[in-house]
């Protein structure tokens, strides 16, 4: 695979930098069959003007990154959207796609991934949309009671809870 371009802007300056040659660097991939492993052929840049050599960067992979994007994403969407513990994700990972990031790199990712979010206006409006209205039980071991709690859009004027016992039915207060 080759990322070969004739001219690129500086890392540094912005400026118009001709290819100069070319680099190999490794990367892995991910697959069902097998593993995945990518030579990829990248240019290798001069800018005359900070006088500063540079490769350029494919857009599937980041700086100096072993594992493409496509594993970091499907790393970070186990722990994220799945909600996978960190320690399994790696051997989902092993057991599904034959690769096997580090847990310590799988953190890094999810950590990167997670200063991304405004808690505020990405974290609140998805609790109220994926939450609101829906009712969790909440079992009391010592007695027979079970307490339903049910969280209402912030429209309403609170939260209701309704206790369920053997005898009654009481809307709490």
């Amino acid at each position: 695979m080759a990322y070969v371009l004739s001219e690129a802007a500086g890392d540094r300056c912005q400026q118009p930098a001709p290819r100069y040659s070319t680099a190999e660097r490794g990367a892995i991939d991910l697959d069902l069959e097998q593993p995945v492993l990518l030579a990829v052929t990248v240019s290798v840049h001069y800018c005359p003007a900070c006088q500063h050599y540079f490769r350029v960067q494919p857009p599937f992979l980041r700086p100096d990154a072993i594992y493409t994007n496509r594993v970091v994403d499907k790393a970070v969407q186990s722990v994220h959207r799945d909600g996978m513990a960190l320690r399994r994700v790696s051997q989902r990972l092993a057991a599904d796609f034959w690769v096997q990031p580090s847990e310590g790199m799988i953190r890094a990712w999810c950590t990167t991934y997670g200063k991304t979010f405004d808690f505020a206006k990405d974290y609140q409006p998805w609790v109220l949309r994926e939450f609101s209205g829906t009712p969790s039980a909440c079992v009391l071991t010592k007695s027979t009671r079970v307490t339903w709690h049910c969280c209402w859009p912030s429209t309403q004027a609170r939260p209701m809870a309704i206790d369920w016992s053997a005898t009654n039915w009481r809307r709490a207060t």
